[in-house]
């Protein structure tokens, strides 16, 4: 594969372990493809991408043989598909619901399904009973754990051993 067969792409939030390579995605997407790259978002999570992410190195282009440099916005670089809490997103072959997460930024745990199966992702979460049983009925559960406001590894070892068994522990 390579960047030109990315479709999409899902952000759950704008920490830069999370969503570090958009710029070089848009410019690529922009300049190279001649098209938008295409961002997969809840409202809450791309609200700040622009200002608080991508602008610094963005919105000012220079061209060649120009006197000014033309100024851009999130949309000159990408199409945005919002993400929605109450019903889900078709993205291509796949069917994305997502619910808000505790976490220092706006943040989404998502549900993927595509095929007849579905791909639970925590994102960055702090400990959260009703999420685990959100993402519990996925076929698959990726779940972040880490130090401070993360789920620490000792609740998600305290699980079912039948979830414990589908899912698998990132960060």
């Amino acid at each position: 594969a390579d960047v030109a067969d990315i479709e999409a792409v899902v952000l759950t939030h704008l920490h830069a372990d999370h969503c570090s390579g958009l710029e070089g995605f848009g410019y690529f997407s922009r300049f190279v493809l001649g098209r938008r790259a295409r961002l997969v978002a809840h409202p809450s999570v791309i609200a700040r991408a622009w200002d608080g992410h991508l602008a610094a190195g963005m919105e000012t282009l220079l061209r060649e043989g120009a006197e000014q440099p033309e100024h851009l916005q999130l949309s000159d670089y990408f199409e945005v598909t919002p993400l929605d809490f109450e019903s889900p997103t078709v993205v291509g072959p796949f069917r994305i619901e997502c619910r808000p997460t505790r976490h220092h930024v706006p943040t989404t745990a998502l549900r993927i399904s595509a095929g007849g199966r579905q791909l639970g992702y925590s994102a960055d979460t702090s400990f959260d009973t009703a999420l685990i049983e959100w993402l519990g009925a996925s076929d698959l559960v990726l779940h972040e754990t880490n130090h401070g406001i993360h789920t620490p590894y000792a609740a998600l070892a305290a699980l079912p051993g039948e979830l414990r068994a589908r899912m698998r522990l990132i960060h």
